[in-house]
């Protein structure tokens, strides 16, 4: 058992299926309002699914590729008796449900913890190309994304959503202490939004 979100959510997870301290920046950098509608990508066991449920009144859904991080991630709805939260096992490319206001996603493209395999396999499932290119299908106009990334990826990603006609509007940065640079990254990213980009104070671990 753990806690995510100063104690508000609570948490079973696997040694496989387990947040990092990336899951639990990301909770508290998103903003997610009574009437948002949410996606999580890649859930997990849930967590960043979880939190947003506090907040909205709408529906929660989280999907993933792994029966496993499904049924930890429902498990764990179900102990924080927070109903209007469901997960789904299902790639992204293949999810047809549309006109969410927001979507969270913690990718796994570099974590120590996981092995090179887990790694490469969930790039090859979804890259962070596919990421852009279906976060604009599935949101509204000017919907909102969440990431949090890996910082030397931050150029590249900001670069690739662009492209995809997304604004980015917040970013805030993970650092272990004052001496170090920056681990990773928050990103708030705005579909059909305009360029003015909130530079938050960093997070120090």
């Amino acid at each position: 058992m753990d806690y995510i979100f100063d104690k508000k959510i609570k948490i079973n997870q696997s040694s496989r299926y387990k947040m990092t301290s990336d899951t639990n920046h990301l909770a508290h950098f998103m903003e997610i309002r009574k009437s948002d509608k949410v996606l999580d990508i890649g859930t997990n066991n849930g967590a960043l699914a979880l939190v947003a449920a506090l907040f909205t009144q709408k529906q929660v859904i989280g999907i993933d590729i792994e029966d496993e991080a499904i049924a930890c991630a429902q498990s764990n709805a179900s102990l924080n008796q927070l109903n209007h939260c469901h997960f789904e096992k299902c790639k992204v490319q293949d999810f047809s449900e549309s006109n969410f206001n927001v979507i969270l996603c913690n990718p796994p493209y570099h974590i120590a913890y996981l092995n090179k395999a887990d790694v490469k396999q969930f790039d090859e499932e979804l890259n962070l190309k596919d990421l852009a290119l279906h976060s604009y299908r599935l949101l509204k106009d000017q919907g909102r994304l969440y990431l949090v990334i890996k910082a030397y990826r931050v150029a590249e990603c900001i670069e690739l959503f662009k492209q995809h006609r997304f604004a980015l509007r917040r970013i805030q940065s993970i650092h272990h202490s004052l001496d170090h640079q920056a681990s990773s990254v928050c990103l708030e990213f705005r579909k059909e939004g305009k360029d003015h980009c909130i530079v938050c104070p960093p997070i120090i671990n």
